[in-house]
């Protein structure tokens, strides 16, 4: 898995979902499309972007990442 991920522990919590296999790939898919990155971005562009986000953003992030799951 990406190596952002493991600090993203927080984002399942916070979506009440499992944190495994399959739904770390759909969360995956699902930030980098929330911050417009391509599915194949690398992770330190990925991480980059994260560590740069606002509270605000942050929320964002959330909304759009539980949209894309729900999906």
């Amino acid at each position: 898995m990406t190596c952002y991920m493991r600090n993203m522990s927080w984002l399942f919590r916070v979506l009440e979902i499992e944190n495994d296999a399959g739904t770390r790939h759909q969360v995956d898919r699902a930030i980098k499309s929330a911050l417009g990155l391509s599915a194949d971005a690398p992770c330190p562009d990925v991480q980059a972007y994260l560590k740069a986000l606002s509270g605000e953003e942050r929320f964002a992030l959330i909304d759009a990442v539980e949209r894309e799951i729900a999906e």
